[in-house]
């Protein structure tokens, strides 16, 4: 679809040598089982025509909306997997981002952007900086004249879509295992989850999943509100909210939706690409520390000091690569 099998495409810096890392795109590819690979070949196939279709503006159903949140799900984890295997001799990274177990199994986020500009191209950004190495948590991808911004984290829009949300995260010590207090939600819909703004115009999917929150507390999920948003409330499994043209719709797996807008033709010309995936990249890094209780002061001083020496050098990222 992009013609990147036929070029020499930059992925990145290496973190040794500093140098741009440039390879053939046919042969960016990294070691798979074969298990995981004829699972998820099948995805690839049903995700390239629900893109095309987005890119000429005919319309796609719920359903195949879902199929994409799970496709994104699939790309972040198998990037985070990739640029790990590239420098693997500077992170020393565990391989913890497993795909197999990364599709639905946390709440998630989508925004697309369609800038109308036509030629093909294939980039994303915010695979490469360290805060996206530390958690993999949210990317963006250009796909021809589609932008995306995919995200997804523990709780995410939970309390965007009033769904039950953790008001405090204590970590067990020496772990990085983590016990939520979570909280009734406030049955509200809010426009959106992030306090940055992405690209714009734009329109977004938010869908929860909480598989984990109804199986530790499930009295909170036993409700009206729980099961009139969600396709399975025991699987943890909510319905997709979409937020267009500032309205929130509710969507059912069948329903049939477009994604057209006119409006954008006027405005976009470049582009940018790097600022906004990293400013969110940053904002859900240090998000957490908000709700972080019954940690040791040393210990939160010390999680605090990792995090901001992330966010500053993600910060002089920012200020190399301004576009």
């Amino acid at each position: 679809m992009t013609g990147f099998h036929s070029k020499d495409t930059s992925v990145g810096t290496n973190w040794v040598t500093g140098k741009e890392i440039i390879f053939p795109g046919k042969n960016y590819t990294f070691p798979a089982c074969d298990t995981c690979n004829n699972n998820f070949s099948g995805l690839e196939g049903r995700v390239k025509g629900i893109i095309e279709r987005l890119s000429e503006d005919e319309s796609v159903t719920g359903e195949e909306l879902e199929i994409l949140l799970d496709w994104f799900d699939k790309l972040r984890a198998g990037t985070w997997l990739g640029v790990s295997y590239m420098n693997k001799s500077v992170f020393s990274l565990p391989p913890n981002h497993y795909i197999n177990e990364r599709v639905g199994v946390k709440d998630r986020y989508l925004s697309i952007t369609n800038t109308y500009l036509p030629e093909k191209t294939l980039k994303w950004s915010g695979a490469n900086s360290l805060t996206f190495m530390s958690s993999p948590t949210a990317l963006m991808v250009r796909i021809n004249n589609l932008v995306f911004v995919s995200a997804s984290t523990d709780f995410l829009v939970a309390h965007s879509v009033g769904f039950p949300y953790p008001e405090f995260e204590a970590v067990f010590p020496g772990t990085n295992i983590a016990n939520w207090g979570i909280t009734q939600g406030t049955q509200k819909i809010l426009p959106n989850c992030f306090d940055r703004t992405l690209y714009s115009p734009s329109y977004t999917l938010r869908q929860p999943i909480f598989k984990g929150g109804v199986e530790s507390n499930p009295s909170l999920y036993d409700t009206p509100y729980i099961t009139d948003h969600s396709h399975n409330v025991n699987a943890g499994t909510g319905k997709v909210f979409l937020q267009k043209d500032n309205v929130t719709s509710v969507l059912s797996r069948d329903a049939e939706l477009n994604f057209a807008m006119e409006h954008a033709k006027s405005i976009f010309g470049h582009v940018f690409v790097v600022r906004p995936i990293l400013e969110l990249q940053m904002e859900m890094l240090t998000s957490r520390f908000r709700r972080l209780r019954f940690v040791s002061e040393a210990e939160k001083q010390k999680q605090i000091s990792a995090v901001q020496e992330i966010v500053e050098y993600t910060k002089e990222q920012i200020r190399q690569y301004r576009y």
